[in-house]
């Protein structure tokens, strides 16, 4: 029994030496164990049959296991991605599914935006959700690489989580698959609808970061408490082209109105927030979202001017 575990590990207990008969002794710790001459082979790990020892032979219950461990593994890799496949895994026994459906293809037009040179074009903004979404921060004290709600992802381009670099090289980055969290951001599509139809007011994120945007869905939770709760999403703007940007979703989450973001959102000053469509049209002039427009010495002149004929009225 211990010989077939070891094997399916990566032979880490044994090291081999082929014989004259082409053949293989196994050895454990230096001692050897069997002579092995021929391999079954069960998915990609061989078993390695004895040619005298038939004791050797794996049981059912040990084929039964190793093939549970393979779907396992399976399971795993699968929850490697970028994109929107259903995450599964098996926990307690049980196989969980999470479709992620509802992340997927969200986007914003607007038929006719007006840009800073007041010609009106079509402009989309495509959501590009990172697995934030639905996943927590991994804390190496309590959480194990072993765990079945592992979530890892590869490595992808600036703006666009979707968008895997290639060759495709897996991400040192790991997250942990979150009930709440996937719950909480099912509620995606409705704040990609209120930015569509709201032109809801924006703010920095944090302190010091000049391209990580905030802004708000508000609801009314339906309980005793009767407080207002907060639907806070944080983006990036990148320009894809003159007409197209991605929208990357960095993190989203449900806070009430006692969070300082809450409050910033709702109490906040009105010098430090924008419409979404503002930070629309600046990044689409190549700038960053929040940041102020210059003038030129033409349009100086026209300012002082409309603003000198203003005061003599």
């Amino acid at each position: 029994m211990a010989i077939h575990r070891a094997i399916f590990d990566g032979n880490a207990l044994f090291r081999h030496k082929k014989t004259p008969a082409g053949g293989i002794r196994k050895y454990s710790h230096g001692r050897p164990v069997a002579f092995f001459t021929h391999p079954l082979v069960l998915g990609r790990f061989s078993i390695l049959r004895p040619k005298i020892y038939d004791s050797f032979l794996p049981s059912n219950r040990m084929i039964e296991s190793i093939k549970i461990k393979y779907i396992e593994i399976k399971q795993r890799m699968s929850n490697t991605q970028n994109g929107f496949n259903d995450v599964v895994f098996t926990e307690s026994g049980v196989v969980k599914q999470y479709s992620l459906s509802h992340l997927e293809g969200l986007s914003i037009h607007f038929e006719e935006f007006e840009l800073e040179s007041k010609q009106v074009v079509p402009v989309s903004i495509h959501a590009r959700p990172t697995n934030h979404l639905y996943t927590r921060r991994f804390e190496p004290n309590s959480d194990s690489i072993a765990s079945p709600r592992l979530i890892t992802r590869y490595e992808h381009h600036d703006g666009n989580f979707q968008a895997v670099k290639e060759p495709s090289t897996i991400s040192t980055e790991k997250r942990i698959f979150c009930d709440e969290e996937y719950e909480a951001n099912k509620r995606l599509p409705d704040f990609i609808k209120h930015a569509q139809e709201n032109n809801p007011k924006c703010m920095l994120a944090n302190r010091g970061d000049t391209r990580t945007c905030l802004s708000a869905l508000i609801e009314v939770q339906q309980n005793s408490n009767d407080q207002d709760l907060y639907y806070l999403v944080m983006f990036k703007l990148h320009r894809v082209d003159s007409k197209t940007i991605n929208m990357m979703i960095e993190t989203a989450f449900i806070v009430n109105a006692d969070d300082q973001r809450a409050k910033r959102i709702k109490n906040g000053p009105e010098a430090d927030k924008k419409p979404f469509k503002v930070l629309v049209r600046n990044i689409l002039a190549k700038r960053e979202p929040f940041e102020i427009r210059k003038l030129t010495t033409s349009r100086k002149k026209k300012f002082k001017a409309k603003k000198k004929e203003k005061n003599k009225n």
